[in-house]
This record gives C-alpha cells, structure tokens and sequence, in this order.
C-alpha cells in the first residue's frame, strides 16, 4: 500500500495525538489516586492497575505502529525482513 507525504504525516500526528493523550490522562489518574487519601482503597487500586496496562498497551501497539510504517516508508517488506531474502 502506498500513501503520500501528507497521507502519512497526517497518520503519524494524528497516532502522536492519541499517544500523548492516552499517557497524559493515564499518568493524571495514577497521580491522583497516589496523592488523595480518601481514593487509596481497591477499587481506585484496581483502576490504578487497569491504566498500567492500558499504558502497556498504548506503548506496545504505538511501537509497532512507528515501526511498521517506518519500513514501509523505507521499502522494507516486513516478510523479506523476517525471512531474510
């Protein structure tokens, strides 16, 4: 498949925008549950443990997103990457 200039930069800002927000509102949640008192119960703590892995997630998927275009950008055939022809 292959996209233009404007096609792609538009993906990567757009992928950068959701990126940024999901860690941002991850991370705020996480730093108010560890500072306020009154939500240090289970219920906060498993919400605390469900934005670790939705960051996890986030990170993982944007990896191989970055890393999938970044071949196909360089012409890189991810099936002749894997099996070295």
């Amino acid at each position: 498949m292959v996209m233009s200039l404007a096609v792609e930069i538009l993906l990567c800002v757009g992928y950068a925008v959701i990126f940024i927000t999901n860690i941002a509102g991850n991370l705020l949640v996480c730093a108010i549950v560890f500072k306020t008192k009154n939500l240090q119960n289970l219920t906060s703590i498993l919400i605390v443990n469900m934005d670790f892995g939705d960051l996890t997630v986030r990170v993982v998927g944007v990896t191989h997103i970055i890393l999938e275009d970044w071949f196909l950008i360089g012409g890189i055939n991810k099936y002749s990457l894997l099996c070295g022809r």
